[in-house]
């Protein structure tokens, strides 16, 4: 006689299961930051490692042209970060037909979220609604990048 199991688990809301087999092995936080701050406090940086110096022993804001483009270096860093955390792992692929939700700059600091195939964005997300958020919470920090974006 075969008999069949269903077990149902209560995952709150901002976090993920992950299952081996028949077991929940670990639950992971992924709420996504509304703030810079936030991200900060959730990631981190490893103290091992020197991230501001290039391979030439160069101090990195050596290289930057002036105050302004050093502002925008700093936003496009940061957009990055904030960009692959709220991504959680997602990676578009360009090739394929799948769609991405792009932010795109319109007019004078008013952006819009443009499905794209295959036309490739730096602020590209899986989802109109992660894409939303993203825009909603970074609007500023999208600006400072100017034209980088």
């Amino acid at each position: 006689m075969k008999q069949e199991l269903t077990i149902t688990v209560d995952v709150p809301e901002g976090y993920k299961a992950y299952w081996d087999g028949e077991k929940v092995v670990t639950v992971e936080d992924v709420r996504l930051p509304k703030t810079w701050k936030e991200f900060c406090q959730q990631h981190p940086l490893d103290p091992e490692l020197n991230h501001f110096v290039d391979e030439s022993g160069c101090h990195v804001l050596h290289l930057l042209p002036d105050e302004a483009g050093s502002r925008q270096i700093v936003a496009m860093t940061k957009l990055l970060q904030l960009r692959n955390c709220y991504r959680q792992g997602w990676i578009p692929n360009w090739n394929a037909e799948e769609i991405k939700y792009v932010i795109f700059e319109k007019y004078e600091a008013s952006y819009e979220i443009n499905e794209q195939r295959f036309l490739r964005g730096f602020l590209a997300f899986q989802s109109k609604e992660i894409a939303e958020l993203f825009l909603t919470n970074f609007h500023e920090l999208i600006e400072e990048a100017g034209d980088l974006i």
